[in-house]
């Protein structure tokens, strides 16, 4: 079946529901398909610096529509593939993100190299640090957490 994966865990009627839905998207109104839903990975998944930075380097996605955008903020590993691909993905203004704790450029508001590879946050000022738990909770709401930097 084209439904499969985590549809074990759903009852028969949520299955029956499910299946319905597909047949009438797929062979009712014709919609194409775009793509495949993926699983991102438990936000306790752990990820160094370089790891992170590696990250930026994937192509794959034999399963996504998109590659990963991985960057940090506060620590936190989101993934902007996720609706963010025309802000972070390859030409976007965000783009020189990925790859890194962008922590210190969102707050300064700031696209400088020297800002997006530095994690210091400890000479920020109040308006600094309100600037970036802005961003923060928007990131929060916005896409998933994918992992915790534990460096």
């Amino acid at each position: 079946s084209e439904l499969d994966g985590d549809c074990e865990n759903l009852s028969a009627s949520e299955q029956d529901q499910l299946q319905e839905w597909h047949t009438k998207f797929k062979y009712v109104k014709c919609y194409p398909v775009v793509g495949k839903v993926s699983k991102t990975p438990p936000p306790e998944t752990r990820m160094t610096r370089a790891q992170l930075k590696d990250s930026f380097k994937s192509t794959n996605s034999k399963s996504r529509v998109h590659p990963p955008l991985l960057f940090a903020v506060r620590g936190k590993v989101y993934d902007a593939s996720y609706g963010g691909w025309d802000h972070y993905g390859p030409g976007g203004p965000y783009h020189r993100f990925c790859g890194y704790d962008a922590s210190r450029a969102l707050a300064k508001m700031s696209l400088e190299s020297s800002d997006i590879q530095n994690s210091d946050l400890s000479d920020l000022t109040e308006k600094e640090i309100k600037i970036l738990d802005d961003w923060h909770n928007l990131f929060i709401r916005k896409y998933p957490q994918v992992a915790t930097l534990v460096d």
